[in-house]
């Protein structure tokens, strides 16, 4: 067995060596011609070498062209979202201005309202002003007349009834003077508490009626035992008004009763012109428009928190009652709410009036921040476009990129 496989080996042995004999031909050709291949191999691999590069070269390529492409929408993106912002910011800027040219002509229309409530407040100023002149003095009035208690309401009768003929009134009633000088003509004039009457006779039958219906007692005037004097107007030291001038009697009549009591008596605007004047070279009797009186003696009067007015009033009125008193009250009271509404309205517009000026510099400076917003937007959109073109450069155009 052994022999027999020892003879197999050396067949396969000489078989092996036969055929490398025969294809060693082929091997030193193999080999020939491997010799004349290294140079291409070479350039093959030079070849595969530039073709990686060039193909990194393109990969690098095609990311940067890629990563264009995206900031070029995403920049486009930008301009329309900065466009579609300005449409918003042009729309409200609009609106700013629509809104300012209502308010410019609500501040024309509420200044044109203040002006025609303030010119109303004026005249119902006026209004109120003389309702409670009217009213002060028909108050006072009344108080006068009650001050007198009975005596002249009863003598008032008296002469209504047609049973005396000659009673007038107290002297304050028949007479007006400008409510200026109600504190002078009061103070400077006791006497216009007194009762008037044409005669003596006429005195005595009032008073007779007094006595025997126990009303009373009053102080009279008769006009017919009054002492003519020259009442003509003089000249006064710092061309100061005389009292009893004036004085608008209701009847020239009256006239010589009101200076018989008042005499000379001058009128000065306060204390110290009344001392330049009541002791200069002639002695004047001077009351202030205070009630202030200094006497021609040099005696001085007045002071106090206690002020004489009333006496006489500025309009010629009836006698008056508290139903006429109540009456004028009640309308000084409605002219008082009249024109307190009216100051409540201007209340009102005054602080409307100062809204709406102050609104209208918040929308010039909203305006103002579109505007430079819109600038900006429009700066970032030529710049988008800008760089938007560059980046179409490196996509299409003849663009290296290193």
């Amino acid at each position: 067995m052994e022999t027999r496989l020892q003879a197999d080996e050396e067949e396969l042995e000489r078989v092996r060596n036969d055929l490398k004999g025969k294809t060693q031909v082929f091997s030193d050709q193999i080999t020939q011609k491997q010799k004349q291949l290294e140079p291409w191999n070479e350039k093959i691999n030079q070849k595969q070498s530039t073709i990686a590069v060039t193909q990194s070269e393109l990969d690098i390529l095609h990311q940067k062209r890629n990563a264009a492409q995206k900031s070029m929408e995403e920049f486009q993106a930008k301009i329309e979202l900065i466009r579609e912002s300005r449409k918003a910011k042009e729309l409200e800027h609009k609106e700013c201005r629509a809104e300012k040219i209502r308010l410019e002509k609500e501040v024309q229309k509420t200044e044109a309202q203040l002006d025609k409530i303030s010119q109303q407040e004026a005249n119902l100023r006026n209004i109120l002003s003389g309702a409670r002149q009217k009213a002060d003095e028909a108050r006072a009035s009344l108080v006068a007349s009650q001050n007198q208690g009975n005596v002249l309401a009863g003598l008032m009768r008296l002469k209504e009834s047609g049973r005396v003929d000659g009673f007038h009134s107290r002297l304050g009633n028949l007479g007006t003077i400008d409510a200026k000088y109600d504190v002078a003509i009061s103070t400077a004039c006791p006497a216009l508490d007194n009762l008037v009457v044409e005669s003596v006779e006429v005195g005595q039958q009032c008073i007779e009626y007094l006595r025997k219906n126990n009303l009373g007692r009053a102080n009279f005037i008769c006009l017919d035992r009054l002492q003519r004097r020259d009442m003509s107007p003089i000249q006064t030291p710092e061309d100061v008004p005389r009292l009893f001038d004036l004085i608008k009697p209701r009847d020239p009549k009256f006239a010589p009763a009101f200076y018989n009591n008042l005499y000379d008596t001058l009128v000065a605007k306060d204390l110290t012109q009344a001392n330049r004047i009541a002791y200069g070279a002639r002695r004047w009797r001077v009351v202030t428009l205070d009630g202030q009186l200094i006497d021609t003696s040099g005696t001085m009067s007045g002071g106090g928190t206690r002020v004489i007015r009333g006496k006489m009033s500025s309009k010629q009125v009836a006698e008056t009652t508290r139903e006429v008193v109540t009456k004028l009250e009640a309308d000084r009271d409605a002219q008082e709410k009249n024109f307190q509404a009216c100051l409540d309205e201007k209340r009102a517009l005054q602080q409307k009036l100062k809204e709406l000026k102050e609104r209208i510099p918040e929308l010039d400076v909203t305006m103002s921040k579109i505007e430079l917003e819109v600038q900006s937007g429009e700066k970032q959109i030529a710049d988008a476009e800008k760089r938007i073109q560059e980046l179409r450069y490196v996509l299409f155009g003849n663009y290296h990129l290193p």
